[in-house]
């Protein structure tokens, strides 16, 4: 699970996926794992002030802070904190915290571990308590105070993960992203969650980058360490990254880009007009599942499983290249909208289910991927299929022999009627191939069809119909007419016999092949297959113009140039800071 929902973070920053998620049976539930010091907190949204809570208490949870948060981590006195680093600054690790990472409610009585472990969960229980009795409530002030402590929490949660090198992804998931779009001042809460959530999760050094940069309360200013901005290296780092997942996720990337934007005009203004200077906090928003984004994952996976990986023009270049295996799992996790998308989490638990490898020198392979691919839930494969027909498939797939009509329909769990409705639609791409056997026909499976240019292959596998095969393979629009051809022959399809009868098949290069797709369901939901084997490399990497916004962006909050070394005095105080 860990790996799964963390593939969807590419870099640090804000990640966006396209993902048709299940809702979670109970949304309040959110979810921590932590390996190899990375920490992966996934929560469900409910709005705002919920979710806000739902992290905070995944972080500081009593999971977290006795296996992650502990004192073996970060030391009874917290000397263990920024790689020892008390140990070569002129200061004390409780200043450290207090005034540079800027740790709420840790005053000098909360510089023993235990002392500070017990006033967090105290803190921690009662905002909790106070979510469910505030998120639908009237009261402004006790709302506003709410999400203030909320944020604090989880800035300071972020702060100590980051002291002690664990790196931290939030997965937020939205299975309704249609209600945010629906809804303006539903997307607006969203939106104004990123805004104000995102960049208080900054570090420069031991400081906090928020209260550097976008603080403006004069108390807490006094609150600080000193300071120096290094020339070189002018820029904060995250605390934590963010993948916010849902089925048309990625459509919001200009709006959460605009939103946090909008934090610009926040910077504090001694900072803006130049008399004060501070890092530049750069926060990347991009979308996580483009073809460069699986091309990734499939090589991390399958190097972290002991593969060799082909690429093209390489001294050791393969049939089974990295292009064509990305190919192959746009095509069957893409839709037709999205023909250039794959989900990344699908494109992790795929991976994870290929067998590590025992040889030297063996190189990952189509059949390696065929593999991981068809072991998903058959709802994940060719996504805009009814569910009999992929369940359907999926049987022939797993199958290590061809199956007749009786075997496929007990094994595939579907009825008769279920078999004749999409034997012949799924027979007419050859992503199932007909085998005579005693006298029977029976059927196989195959994920990329022979007729595949990157297949290599010039015959099908097995027996086609001479009158509907496919024959000739140079061109999508090859495909498209025999398909097409095979379709009205052997189903009652008066639109698509009208296209056929009207000389749109054979289709011409001067056919418009998407609008022609696009026009009939039957067709388009078989779009993105047939689009991922054709399309260019330039095309994978930008998709359809039309429906394809840069993949990544840059928020840059704050002045680059640095003109002078800046020193900022702090009040010594004992009040705990927030």
């Amino acid at each position: 699970m860990h790996q799964r929902y963390r593939a969807g973070r590419r870099n640090p920053g804000v990640n966006l996926a396209d993902d048709h998620l299940s809702k979670f049976d109970d949304g309040r539930i959110s979810y921590l794992s932590c390996f190899d010091d990375d920490l992966l907190v996934i929560s469900q949204w409910g709005g705002p002030l919920p979710t806000l809570g739902r992290i905070a208490g995944a972080l500081l949870s009593n999971k977290a802070l006795s296996k992650i948060l502990s004192p073996s981590a970060l030391g009874n006195e917290f000397e263990e904190i920024d790689d020892a680093v008390v140990d070569k600054l002129d200061e004390k690790a409780g200043d450290i915290l207090r005034w540079g990472h800027q740790i709420g409610w840790f005053s000098e009585d909360e510089e023993q571990y235990d002392d500070w472990k017990d006033r967090i969960s105290t803190v921690r229980s009662l905002c909790l308590e106070k979510v469910g009795e505030l998120t639908n409530s009237d009261d402004v002030e006790a709302r506003t105070e709410l999400f203030r402590d909320l944020q604090g929490l989880i800035a300071s949660a972020t702060q100590l993960y980051y002291a002690i090198d664990v790196d931290v992804t939030i997965n937020v998931r939205i299975p309704d992203t249609g209600m945010l779009v629906r809804d303006d001042k539903r997307l607006n809460d969203f939106l104004d969650f990123a805004r104000y959530t995102v960049p208080k999760q900054s570090v420069y050094g031991i400081h906090s980058g928020y209260r550097m940069l976008l603080e403006d309360r004069e108390q807490k200013l006094k609150m600080r360490l000193p300071y120096d901005v290094d020339e070189a290296d002018p820029t904060m780092h995250l605390t934590a990254s963010w993948v916010f997942s849902g089925p048309t996720m990625t459509d919001l990337k200009a709006d959460i880009e605009e939103a946090i934007e909008r934090e610009a005009s926040e910077i504090r203004e001694a900072i803006a007009d130049g008399t004060e200077t501070a890092p530049v906090m750069e926060i990347p928003v991009q979308i996580s599942n483009t073809y460069t984004a699986t091309r990734e994952l499939i090589e991390e996976f399958a190097t972290s499983k002991g593969y060799e990986v082909s690429y093209r023009g390489d001294i050791h270049e393969r049939d089974d290249d990295l292009e064509r295996l990305t190919r192959l799992f746009l095509r069957v996790l893409g839709t037709a909208d999205r023909p250039h998308r794959a989900c990344p989490s699908d494109v992790a638990e795929a991976m994870l289910h290929i067998a590590r490898s025992t040889r030297s020198f063996d190189f990952i392979s189509i059949k390696d991927i065929s593999y991981g691919l068809y072991q998903l839930p058959a709802d994940r494969l060719l996504p805009e299929l009814p569910p009999t027909a992929t369940k359907l498939l999926k049987t022939l797939l797993n199958s290590p022999d061809p199956l007749g009509r009786s075997a496929i329909i007990e094994k595939a769990g579907i009825s008769g009627s279920s078999y004749d409705r999409y034997i012949n639609e799924l027979a007419a791409w050859d992503i199932i191939e007909s085998t005579e056997s005693g006298g029977r026909r029976r059927w196989e499976g195959h994920l990329e069809p022979w007729w595949s240019p990157q297949s290599h292959l010039e015959e099908p596998f097995g027996d086609p119909d001479p009158d509907t095969a496919i024959i000739d393979a140079t061109f999508a629009r090859d495909i498209g007419s025999r398909v097409l051809c095979h379709y009205i022959t052997h189903y009652d399809l008066p639109e698509l016999e009208e296209v056929y009868m009207s000389g749109l098949c054979p289709i011409s290069p001067d056919d418009d092949i998407q609008a022609l797709f696009t026009h009939h369901d039957r067709l388009s939901r078989w779009w993105a297959f047939l689009w991922g084997a054709y399309a260019d490399e330039s095309e994978l990497k930008t998709g359809p113009s039309e429906v394809s916004p840069s993949s990544t962006g840059m928020i840059r909050l704050g002045r680059l140039e640095v003109d002078t070394p800046q020193s900022n005095l702090r009040e010594v105080s004992l009040m705990p800071s927030d």
